[in-house]
């Protein structure tokens, strides 16, 4: 049974100008579901706002689904919603709606010509009677087809009727596929097939979420253009659709040449460089003698504040262009960080052979000055540590924390200069050497605790969520920023990443069970933005705590780089709901781009923002931009690090969603209520600001 287009009694159709909402029920998911909801909005915003009629679309699950619940609208059962006035059905279905008098016959509103622009097996089959009236117009994917082609945007598609051996194809499909343009009306399904056989072997193409193929395609003007096709079986038929997906490859581009590349020196970014000295790790003989050199900019934080950021970035950028100048050109050279630089020298016959190449970028550095604003000149200074291959180690992780080690052994003396790694001076480090002990015996005995601070409604003041925050318990290693630091240092950030999913969730449930939490809260868990549980770590953690999945809220920190793999990971987390916070908004350097990448539900404005925000008009103003910004969009903003009245009344003022912070509740090991002097405040506000 094929699927068709049915039109209810509720919707009729119009005699008048009036405003009209149409109601339509799909079985549409992924991307043509993405697709069918950019259609629905090219036609409000162009016909339907011309004739006052708004199309309200949604997918109701499967084509099962569609059917059941069309049946459970039309027999008004209890929690049924109300019936659609354009729905998809099996026609079975159908023709039980069409007993029920449920579906309006459209023969009186289409003219002769409109019923010929229909194939007319389709009327025939939508024809339950024989007294001409038409109930059911259309095969949907054929109805789906006309609609592309009225829509402006660059959409085509095809369907085959193996049943019928008939192709239908909208008009502008050859064209977008730089094909010649076919007969349509002698087309047979062998003859199409082949055709799109061919196209598929000589285009080259990357298959695309969903299983949807994007293929490279050059026109005799020279320009490129990437479509992407998706094809899909409905019964006997076969529908295909292509968009031009050009503005989405060439904006995928640039985005792959931000995440390898860093903007202001051109060289590779921390990301790039981890993945290439991998490469070349797996292949001892092509490192040969190696060094890896970890650089600091001396003077940099003096330059920003005595000159301002932008001389700053000048230099940074002539320190780059000093780097990459002096070394030969298979030297790996990264920007890591702010002021932080690491170079790979490889594939040299022995140490001496390194040193020389040091000794010219140290000589080249020297020869390096930035002239200011007022002609003095400054030099370049910085000061770096050297770990060898293969005599430090042959691990990448342990030569870099031999480098590290140098370039602060340097850094601590005099600075402007470059030394070797002392594996005597490492080793007596003792402090920081039994630091790193109590840390990995913290990461095998889970010696960890979670605290929980509730997230207030500014609405009522009751909690609207907890924030699990992350505690020590050796009592030299207690704070979350000391662990995380060391958890970098020692390549262990996934460890963390798991165990404060695991454990956050387990101190969750053991609320839950006695009872010392409603159970509806939402639990906020501090995520690292780089890290994700593997496959087996998530099965584990949906087999323990799939009951609560979908109240959690993956918070990521402002400060750090958003990785698109790792956030598209933790989306696709099994049960997991795909709600992200943005943590500390306003404490990094790039807001707006992670903002964008992120796109969370919720903001967290930073307490730097927050603290004071009573007496600070710019304070207020940032605040007000923010949640302007936020509401427009379906966000959620939280004003955390509350700690006075003023403060929480004035956050109430500038329409905050949520709050959070030392003046409603501190964090704890049990959850706490949330203090009745900050209840007072809200209930307060909102009675003479309903």
């Amino acid at each position: 049974m094929s699927s068709v287009l049915a039109v209810s009694l509720l919707g009729g159709c119009r005699a008048s100008d009036k405003p009209v909402t149409l109601t339509v029920w799909t079985y549409y998911n992924g991307d043509q579901l993405a697709s069918f909801e950019r259609l629905v909005e090219e036609f409000n915003t162009t016909i339907g706002k011309k004739e006052h009629i708004t199309v309200e679309a949604s997918s109701q699950g499967s084509i099962n689904d569609l059917g059941k619940n069309v049946l459970d609208a039309a027999k008004g059962r209890i929690g049924a919603l109300a019936m659609p006035n354009i729905f998809s059905a099996y026609a079975d279905t159908a023709y039980t709606l069409e007993q029920m008098g449920q579906v309006v016959d459209l023969s009186p509103y289409l003219t002769e010509k409109e019923k010929a622009a229909y194939l007319p097996n389709y009327l025939e089959e939508d024809d339950f009677s024989d007294d001409g009236s038409i109930h059911i117009i259309l095969i949907t994917s054929t109805k789906f087809l006309r609609i592309m082609e009225m829509a402006s945007i660059e959409l085509g598609g095809y369907e085959m009727r193996f049943d019928l051996n008939t192709v239908y194809v909208t008009k502008n499909f050859f064209p977008m596929l730089n094909l010649p343009s076919e007969d349509v009306s002698g087309l047979s399904t062998r003859y199409f097939q082949q055709m799109l056989r061919e196209f598929d072997q000589t285009h080259s193409h990357t298959v695309w979420v969903g299983h949807s193929k994007v293929y490279e395609i050059s026109f005799s003007d020279g320009t490129i253009r990437y479509i992407r096709m998706e094809t899909s079986r409905e019964g006997y038929a076969q529908i295909g659709l292509v968009e031009d997906f050009t503005s989405v490859m060439l904006e995928r581009q640039r985005i792959e040449h931000e995440r390898d590349y860093d903007a202001l020196t051109g060289l590779y970014n921390r990301r790039a460089f981890q993945r290439e000295s991998e490469a070349l790790f797996e292949h001892s003989e092509v490192l040969g003698h190696a060094a890896l050199l970890m650089i600091d900019l001396d003077n940099l934080k003096r330059t920003n504040d005595t000159f301002g950021h932008d001389w700053g970035d000048a230099y940074i950028r002539q320190a780059g262009q000093c780097f990459i100048s002096s070394v030969p050109a298979k030297t790996l050279c990264a920007r890591i960080s702010g002021d932080e630089f690491n170079l790979l020298f490889y594939g040299y016959q022995s140490q001496e052979e390194i040193r020389a190449l040091l000794q010219n970028l140290s000589l080249a550095v020297s020869n390096t000055a930035l002239e200011l604003p007022s002609g003095r000149k400054l030099p370049l200074r910085l000061s770096g540590g050297v770990s060898w291959y293969p005599e430090n180690s042959t691990d990448l992780s342990t030569l870099k924390k031999y480098a590290d080690f140098a370039m602060y052994q340097v850094k601590k003396a005099e600075k402007g200069y470059i030394t070797e790694f002392d594996p005597e001076l490492f080793t007596k480090n003792a402090k920081e050497t039994e630091m790193r002990r109590l840390f990995h015996k913290m990461l095998n005995e889970e010696l960890f605790t979670y605290y929980f601070q509730p997230i207030v409604s500014a609405a009522d003041g009751s909690i609207y969520a907890y924030e699990a925050l992350m505690r020590g318990n050796l009592p030299a290693l207690t704070r979350p920023d000391q662990i995380l630091q060391l958890a970098h240092e020692e390549e262990c950030l996934h460890e963390i990443e798991r165990l404060t999913m695991f454990l956050s969730a387990k101190s969750y449930a053991t609320f839950l069970s006695t009872h010392q939490i409603r159970g509806d809260e939402l639990l906020f868990v501090n995520s690292i933005a780089s890290q994700y549980m593997n496959h087996d770590e998530s099965v584990a953690y949906v087999e323990q705590y799939s009951f609560l999945q979908d109240r959690i809220v993956i918070e990521i920190t402002e400060e750090d780089s958003p990785d698109l793999t790792a956030l598209l990971k933790k989306r696709e987390m099994p049960g997991f709901s795909g709600v992200f916070a943005l943590d500390d908004y306003g404490s990094g350097y790039s807001n707006e781009k992670t903002l964008l990448e992120l796109a969370p539900a919720y903001i967290k404005l930073d307490l730097s923002i927050i603290r004071d925000i009573d007496s600070d008009p710019d304070k207020q103003q940032i605040v007000e931009n923010i949640v302007s910004y936020a509401h427009q969009r379906g966000m959620k903003i939280i004003a955390e690090g509350l700690e006075t009245p003023a403060e929480l009344l004035k956050v109430l003022e500038l329409d905050v969603d949520l709050l959070q912070g030392y003046f409603l509740a501190k964090p704890s090991a049990v959850p706490k209520p949330v203090s009745a002097e900050s209840v007072a405040v809200i209930e307060h506000f909102r009675k003479y600001h309903a």
